[in-house]
């Protein structure tokens, strides 16, 4: 994993709910997600982790396994 892109536990929880099987995917369903987030809070989490996914590769995406750390 790359020691440049770090995720808090928030993030972590944010990304594992919009989680889709791609890194770009992923950061199309929260772009579609965050006009209907009303929570500054969450709005705030939402806007980082898109910042935080498009620097990192598809690789180190797959890398953090997201999709074993959130269960539907």
């Amino acid at each position: 994993m790359s020691a440049d892109v770090t995720f808090t536990v928030e993030e972590i929880n944010f990304i594992c709910v919009m989680y889709a099987d791609t890194r770009e995917a992923t950061i199309s369903k929260i772009f579609e997600t965050l006009p209907d987030i009303e929570d500054k809070d969450m709005l705030a989490i939402g806007e980082s982790v898109t910042n935080k996914l498009n620097d990192m590769s598809d690789e180190e995406f797959s890398e953090y396994s997201f999709n074993e750390l959130y269960s539907e």
